[in-house]
């Protein structure tokens, strides 16, 4: 999985829309923002993580490159309309703000 910097376009599906708008495609190579969130907004992203809407998919899997040891795989991506835009954000993100402190942008925690 490519890194991607939060709320730009994401280029990594065979879609080119300045609508689709990239959350959660950390690396380490890619700056994002790290802080604590609320309970409400973390349960309510793991339920949608269980069953993701996902008109676009992708072969392979991506394995968490910010785990020191034995990092977890993941397959699937989240498609979240809101306001116009369509966030898509890997299911890795529920792993990223529960081990790495990873913060998603605000107008992303409105849309979940």
């Amino acid at each position: 999985m490519a890194g991607i910097k939060d709320l730009e376009q994401c280029n990594y599906f065979p879609l080119n829309s300045s609508n689709l708008i990239a959350v959660g495609w950390l690396s380490p190579d890619v700056e994002f923002s790290r802080g604590k969130c609320q309970r409400i907004f973390f349960e309510k992203l793991k339920e949608l993580c269980k069953n993701p809407l996902q008109p676009l998919a992708s072969a392979g899997v991506h394995h968490c490159e910010l785990c020191q040891f034995d990092p977890p795989a993941f397959s699937n991506n989240l498609f979240l309309p809101y306001n116009g835009k369509l966030f898509v954000a890997p299911v890795a993100i529920v792993h990223y703000i529960a081990q790495h402190n990873y913060l998603p942008p605000a107008i992303f925690i409105d849309a979940v």
